[in-house]
């Protein structure tokens, strides 16, 4: 019989972070349970995180960072669970010493496309393929650096072959929350291209998007459709000829189904994590001031990618037999 291990996942959401996060956490979390890793996520006082979460029927516990002390709270948690393994994805300033705590404890620590400066204790990385890795700072970093796009984390449906749509259709996209409230501007550029009088400019906007009601007024135009409510993304963005979207996991999502894209890049971070796209001509970037000047484009070479998902569950599951292996000897 498998051993059954014990995984604890530090993510968050919110209208200000996305849920690009979580919801990577949790295709993760299914292939980990898959193999009998069985997950408990630590996550922010949240209804986006909470109602995501739900949705998988996992496990979890709410960390508040400016209520709670991460050492004091996450040594309840290893008493309580048992934990095997921490994997963490968030960016609320999590301390090194609680990376170098649960490795006292030999718990494998493990970070998900990790900007922050605890990643240097961790015992190993994933990254999507991206320069800015090799810009951060690894001073006393002895751990695994994985990188590349076989470990691009996505839902299952985006690895699923689509039929190659001979429409026209482009997307808009600026992510689940459009924080910067960029569709409404950028839509006004989009309809005047004459491209777009040829093909159908579908508009993904939620309800309470503070602009709604003049991007919902565009769909009185008959090649303007807006998307408030999309049940499976995968074959919408598949059955598309473009996107315009904000720089984000959609922009991973496009790319594993072969769409070109245009990438409105709002952080600067993201100006770097888009050139491994322009370089492989999946992507090319967006200025807000050019959208009126877009055209469209195709890709070349496509890109073909395995799931990240179920790669990195089977990575850490080695290192955890490796792990048991070593202490049995």
């Amino acid at each position: 019989m498998a051993n059954t291990y014990r995984a604890v996942i530090r993510c968050d959401a919110s209208p200000a972070i996305g849920m690009g996060h979580i919801v990577r956490c949790c295709c993760l979390a299914q292939e980990l349970k898959s193999l009998n890793i069985e997950p408990l996520f630590v996550v922010n006082p949240s209804d986006a995180a909470r109602s995501y979460i739900r949705k998988f029927d996992f496990r979890w516990v709410e960390f508040s960072r400016d209520d709670d002390d991460y050492l004091e709270f996450f040594q309840n948690i290893v008493e309580e669970e048992n934990i095997d393994v921490f994997i963490g994805d968030v960016r609320d300033g999590l301390p090194i010493s609680l990376i170098n705590f649960l490795k006292s404890l030999q718990i494998v620590t493990l970070g998900l496309d990790e900007p922050s400066d605890y990643r240097v204790a961790c015992d190993k990385i994933f990254y999507p393929p991206s320069p800015f890795v090799q810009q951060l700072d690894w001073t006393g970093f002895t751990g695994e650096i994985a990188q590349g796009w076989d470990y691009i984390v996505l839902r299952p449906d985006f690895y699923k072959p689509y039929e190659v749509s001979a429409k026209k259709d482009w997307l808009l996209m600026l992510g689940g929350t459009d924080a910067k409230r960029l569709t409404l501007p950028i839509l006004k550029q989009l309809v005047t291209l004459p491209d777009i009088a040829e093909c159908n400019l579908h508009v993904v906007c939620r309800e309470t998007h503070p602009d709604f009601q003049t991007i919902n007024s565009y769909a009185k135009s008959p090649n303007v459709l807006v998307h408030t409510h999309v049940e499976n993304m995968a074959a919408l963005m598949a059955s598309m000829s473009l996107a315009i979207i904000s720089f984000g996991v959609s922009a991973y999502e496009l790319a594993a189904l072969n769409v070109p894209a245009y990438h409105v890049c709002i952080e600067p971070d993201h100006h770097i994590s888009h050139i491994p796209f322009a370089e492989s001509g999946l992507a090319r970037k967006a200025l807000l001031e050019d959208i009126g000047h877009i055209v469209p484009f195709k890709i070349d070479i496509p890109l073909s990618v395995s799931n990240g998902a179920k790669k990195i569950a089977s990575e850490i599951l080695a290192s955890l037999e490796s792990k048991s292996i070593k202490a049995m000897a």
